[in-house]
């Protein structure tokens, strides 16, 4: 192609000067349809014929190709000049594209074959798979229903779990990185794409790769905040991708976009996910979900899911006790991918449906209506769901046998005695009892007391996250005033709380590092309480008191003792007196 560097207009490369003013052209080249001819009709390793282009990416371009030993349609990507230019992204490309191989699950795209072309460039043969990516469906319809959401973000989780499980980290999830190609039953069927392929440009293991310390890789708008840092990263910078292409399904957008990559980085490093409800448009989210999608969004990886199998229990969990369809997405599904991954965890207790079967078969359909007219709710604490389910069978069992025994005022029928029975003989005379008083007529049952209020879910969150909460539940009495019903704590946020609802919630926020929070909310069903923590400078070490200066007393003067006065001169001794008279 040529341009005329004056008019714009332009031409093809049979022409060197523009008709309109004379002027050169100037040759403008594209490489991607060179690049497209020069590689049609090429022969891979005398096994693979190049026929079209079919894209390209920042990892290399993707062509459609024929296995020609079997006339298979394969893709054949080949990686950028780059990468074969490093020895070390050579050698973790062969490592990385066998143990990516072995990966057989129906949600991962399956490789083939992998090898270096007669250029030196590394390629690797994969399943061809019609279809268009995710972020195509998202540009054409916008926001998914939850349902469909949840069914596409379990999908991925399945291929991760897999993954994951043989020790290969995506490091690039993203929509395009995922093609939705339907299948019989399935109209939203996805494989994933690009496994283990971003490690060959980061330096996990220590080797010079070819990015350097400080520099990251991936797609801005889906990186965790540590991968955003530079810093080593492990399965759950995955589970923040999914979690921030799940938000976009439901939102219409990502959670974070910005004008340049760099702010885009700043924000998933610093900033929390806005809210559904404080978009523009505003999404409404159920709350259960709502939660799942932000915990997998929390900047702290240690307050992510443990694992994609406990990101997918918590998407199912949240579908059913929300009354929203799973399709396919059901507890039974997740339970056997758990069992799949050899997960040394107990199952969840069984979901409602599967509750109901059971009674079918332990109790027939002849009494089912009376057994299950109440709604038994899924319990979230563990076992005790388990235990209700039990609890219900046996209470079913026991109904059977008493119907069948007419211990519900419904005696068995007993046949007529027929013509040639005998007479039963009289029974011998016996003493009539003593007549028994009728008992006191029963006291009239009072009104049916006013049911309680059905507890509601509120989400707890602050910013930053990992705050302890101590919660203090106030319920209103008859005069209007209220008064202190119960306290609950939270270890950290994210969380979510059951609480009465109609209640009154006073929660204080505390976080290492910031100023305490209290913050006052109704408790509605969906309820958000937010806190924002102020960061305080810590407070400096208590210095020792100074020591005040005094001046040292002078001693006060000792009185003089008088020096002793000399002795006086010692007396004669007298002389005897002789008494010359006698």
């Amino acid at each position: 192609m040529k341009i005329c560097p004056v008019c714009d207009r332009e031409f093809d490369d049979a022409r060197d000067a523009c008709p309109d003013d004379g002027s050169s052209l100037l040759i403008v080249r594209d490489r991607a349809a060179e690049q497209a001819d020069a590689m049609r009709g090429k022969v891979i390793e005398g096994r693979y014929t190049i026929m079209d282009k079919l894209g390209a990416g920042g990892m290399g371009a993707v062509f459609a190709a024929e296995q020609t030993a079997v006339g298979r349609k394969v893709a054949i990507k080949v990686l950028g000049s780059e990468i074969a230019s490093d020895k070390n992204a050579v050698k973790r490309f062969m490592q990385e594209a066998r143990a990516a191989s072995a990966l057989s699950h129906p949600n991962t795209i399956t490789i083939h074959d992998f090898g270096q072309t007669a250029e030196g460039e590394l390629y690797l043969a994969m399943e061809l798979v019609p279809g268009q990516t995710l972020a195509q469906v998202l540009r054409r319809e916008g926001a998914l229903p939850p349902e469909r959401a949840v069914h596409i973000a379990h999908q991925i989780l399945n291929a991760l779990q897999e993954a994951h499980g043989a020790g290969i980290i995506h490091r690039d999830l993203k929509p395009e990185n995922v093609i939705i190609s339907p299948r019989s039953g399935n109209p939203d069927f996805l494989k994933v794409l690009d496994f283990g392929l971003a490690k060959l440009t980061d330096h996990d293991d220590g080797s010079h790769g070819l990015t350097q310390t400080g520099q990251v890789f991936g797609t801005p708008g889906y990186m965790a905040p540590e991968q955003a840092k530079g810093e080593r990263c492990d399965h759950r910078a995955d589970l923040y991708a999914v979690g921030v292409m799940l938000y976009e399904m439901l939102a219409g957008r990502r959670p974070f976009d910005g004008d340049n990559p760099l702010s885009v980085l700043v924000k998933h490093i610093q900033e929390p996910p806005p809210q559904f409800d404080a978009i523009e448009p505003p999404v409404d989210v159920d709350v259960r979900l709502r939660a799942a999608v932000f915990r997998a969004l929390a900047k702290d990886r240690e307050q992510r899911f443990e694992s994609a199998a406990a990101m997918n229990e918590a998407l199912m969990q949240a579908l059913e006790e929300g009354g929203l369809p799973s399709g396919s997405f059901s507890a039974a599904a997740v339970s056997a991918s758990r069992a799949a991954g050899a997960s040394s965890k107990s199952l969840p207790p069984p979901s409602l449906p599967d509750v109901d079967r059971g009674l079918q078969k332990t109790l027939g359909s002849g009494i089912m209506g009376q057994v299950t007219s109440a709604r038994i709710e899924p319990d979230k604490r563990g076992k005790k769901g388990l235990w209700i389910a039990a609890a219900v069978v046996l209470l079913g069992a026991g109904a059977v046998a008493a119907w069948q025994g007419g211990l519900f005022g419904r005696a068995p029928t007993e046949p007529a005695p027929s013509a040639a029975a005998k007479p039963t003989p009289a029974p011998a005379k016996v003493a009539a009892p003593t007549p028994t008083p009728d008992p006191a007529p029963a006291a009239p049952a009072p009104d049916a007391a006013v049911a309680a209020p059905k507890p509601v879910t509120v989400f707890i969150s602050s910013e930053p996250s990992g705050a302890a909460v101590a919660v203090k539940i106030f319920t209103k009495k008859d005069d209007g005033a209220t008064e202190l019903a119960d306290t609950r704590n939270v270890a950290k946020t994210p969380a979510t709380l059951e609480v009465p609802a109609q209640s009154e919630l006073e929660l204080a926020f505390t976080l290492d590092g910031h100023a305490p929070e209290t913050v006052k909310k109704a408790a509605v069903e969906g309820a958000i309480v937010n806190a924002k923590l102020t960061a305080v400078a810590p407070p400096k070490p208590a210095r020792p008191a100074a020591r005040r200066w005094k001046p040292k007393a002078t001693p006060k003067a000792k009185p003089k003792t008088p020096a002793p006065a000399p002795d006086a001169p010692a007396a004669p001794p007298k002389r005897p007196v002789i008494d010359d008279l006698k």
